[in-house]
């Protein structure tokens, strides 16, 4: 089956008249007023790096920050938001050192300062993890190499911080790594590709909160090759992009486009894109706007900015059909119905329609809106509902 949406996009090259120096395993985020925030990594030569620098949209330029306090220099670890103005960044390792890092920092910036916070609770001293935003105050961790048994763990946590602490809320024992995840919507991540004993993956799977702490693999349309490495991160509620991995014995520049709408992933046909690459960074600078940074391609380990813009109009016309709102959605059992309390009379017809046209539930309308109506048994996939004249649609998973 096609995906139901159309999805394109470019890549431009930006040239800041000064940037940092090319790196690998950095760190990165957005932070807010069209800037993104980068640390560490290593250099050209394997040194481990302890640099701080901005990068301005507005103004196209990098500036590094020269800070009395901050994270020991160290790479394989990354940053992600807690607010428009705060990142907060964990672990790490020094391969010069020998040292792993459990630390966790948070970067303000309005104050331009580095803090360390002392948690009570914490990950096990980690590196080559992924880190996301999740809800306001909260970022998720996923994987990673947990070095006391060398292991992988699928563990994962969730930092706060309005209590400044760590949590476990789910924990797996299986061999999985290089994994990336990213938030797709408040409260709902995906999670896609990584490694395991020795074999790329495409998995792709959801994590939900509120309703089910757990992540479950998705039935989808499109296939990224298998793959490790690589970076995802939001460009748009309900949309991620994909760039660059390692997978296969070869590097990668393809770009792709997941949309939990219609559970699709979409290969993005580009003649002008960035170079082959992995240990890269991505993130979002602005509306429907992507900054992308350095990596490894091959030989070079390169220092590069570039911007990737998902074009206008392909997207939010067609994800906003009707004036139904289904939520949430995706879902996992219920679904509320909200339109004006005219729209939907006593004893009117909903109805629910597979991708096919067969209609696989009719219920009854049980007084005004908001209607909830339980969705449980149908089987994971999209679905289209009608409510008199009024359509839309909706995830089950």
């Amino acid at each position: 089956m096609s995906p139901l949406f159309s999805q394109t996009g470019h890549w431009t090259q930006l040239f800041p008249s000064k940037s940092p120096p090319a790196r690998t395993g950095f760190a990165m985020s957005s932070i807010g007023e069209n800037k993104v925030i980068i640390f560490g990594g290593a250099d050209k030569d394997g040194k481990v790096l302890g640099d701080t620098w901005i990068y301005d949209l507005k103004s196209n330029t990098w500036t590094e920050l020269k800070l009395s306090n901050s994270p020991s220099p160290r790479e394989l670890m990354n940053l992600a938001v807690l607010d428009s103005h705060k990142v907060v960044l964990f672990g790490g390792r020094n391969f010069d050192s020998k040292t792993i890092y459990e630390d966790t920092w948070l970067f303000d910036l309005d104050s331009l300062k580095w803090t360390e916070m002392h948690t009570k609770n914490h990950p096990l001293k980690m590196y080559d993890y992924s880190i996301t935003s999740f809800e306001n105050g909260k970022v998720c961790l996923y994987g990673g190499t947990d070095t006391t048994k060398y292991m992988f763990p699928n563990d994962t946590w969730v930092y706060d911080y309005s209590i400044n602490n760590w949590t476990m809320v789910l924990f797996h024992e299986n061999y999985f790594q290089n994994s990336e995840i990213a938030k797709i919507r408040t409260g709902i991540l995906l999670k896609y590709g990584g490694d395991s004993l020795g074999f790329n993956s495409q998995r792709t799977s959801i994590y939900f909160t509120g309703l089910k702490n757990s992540w479950k693999e998705l039935s989808y349309h499109g296939n990224p090759i298998k793959t490790y490495r690589c970076s995802i991160e939001q460009i748009e509620t309900n949309i991620v992009l994909l760039f660059g991995w390692a997978g296969n014995q070869d590097l990668q520049n393809e770009t792709w486009i997941f949309n939990i709408l219609d559970t699709s992933w979409k290969k993005i046909e580009i003649e002008t894109k960035p170079s082959e690459r992995y240990l890269h960074r991505l993130s979002k600078i602005s509306d429907r706007q992507i900054l992308l940074f350095a990596g490894y391609n091959a030989i070079p380990i390169i220092n590069d900015t570039w911007l990737f813009t998902l074009d206008a109009d392909d997207v939010s016309e067609q994800q906003s059909p009707s004036e139904l709102k289904l939520s949430p959605n995706p879902t996992t059992d219920f679904l509320e119905i909200t339109v004006g309390a005219k729209d939907i009379r006593l004893e009117q017809n909903i109805e629910i329609f597979s991708v096919l046209g067969k209609t696989v539930l009719n219920v009854r309308a049980k007084g005004p809106s908001p209607q909830l109506i339980d969705v449980s048994s149908l089987s994971p996939g999209l679905y289209f509902l009608k409510v008199g004249e009024k359509a839309g649609k909706f995830v089950k998973i």
